[in-house]
């Protein structure tokens, strides 16, 4: 019989502009083996969405904050099997 558990984490990030900061983020949620990644404060602005996503690697909803504040994140992990995902955005405020 198939599992359906996985792992949910939230984190403040407290800013993920810088790359090596995200890099060092992105391997702590991997090995801990995080399903679905909830980030607040993570200041991220539309010109680096596609290097984020890059990095990533697996499926990733956004909404912006400034470089100085808010913007929110949800990764989910590309192992991930998952249907019927929709994204509504309200303002600063994302759920899916």
């Amino acid at each position: 019989m198939a599992s359906n558990a996985f792992t949910v984490g939230t984190l403040n990030v407290r800013g993920i502009r810088n790359s090596r900061k995200r890099k060092l983020l992105f391997q702590y949620l991997q090995r801990q083996t995080i399903d679905i990644a909830c980030l607040q404060e993570t200041y991220i602005t539309g010109n680096i969405v596609d290097e984020v996503r890059k990095e990533w690697r697996g499926k990733m909803f956004y909404s912006e904050g400034t470089n100085r504040s808010n913007g929110l994140m949800i990764l989910l992990h590309k192992n991930l099997q998952y249907e019927n995902v929709e994204l509504l955005r309200s303002t600063d405020r994302i759920l899916v």
